[in-house]
Parts: C-alpha cells; structure tokens; sequence
C-alpha cells in the first residue's frame, strides 16, 4: 500500500467520524433518528470496505510464491 493511498484512507475515516461524532451532538435530532443513521452508515462502509479486503487477500493467495508440484 502506498503512502498516498493511506494518507487517504486516514482522512476519510478521520471525516467519518467526526461526522458522526457532530451527529450525536446536535440536539435537535432525536436519539432513535441518530441510531437509525449510524447503523445505515456502518452497515453501508461495510459493504464498500469488506468487499475490497476479500478481493485483496484472495489476490494475495492467488499471486504468492508456492511451491510448484511437478
């Protein structure tokens, strides 16, 4: 992974959060509503995010150095 690349991924979990850190503050929406988005949001990266690290650790299975039967 290049540097860049987690540099990236830092910000937008660090937006991630304080999104849901400035959701929970707000007193003007009620506490069921504030639920009802967080568990959408987490359940929505979860289908963006797992995808991706199961595709990554079949690629590595897939492209590893085994050794070879004859």
């Amino acid at each position: 992974m290049s540097t860049r690349f987690k540099l990236y991924l830092i910000a937008l979990v660090a937006l991630i959060v304080v999104a849901h850190v400035e959701l929970w503050r707000d007193p003007d929406i009620p506490l069921d509503t504030k639920r009802r988005l967080t568990t959408l949001n987490a359940l929505g990266w979860a289908a963006i995010i797992l995808p991706v690290f199961a595709v990554n650790q079949w690629l590595k299975s897939k492209t590893a150095k085994t050794d070879e039967r004859p």
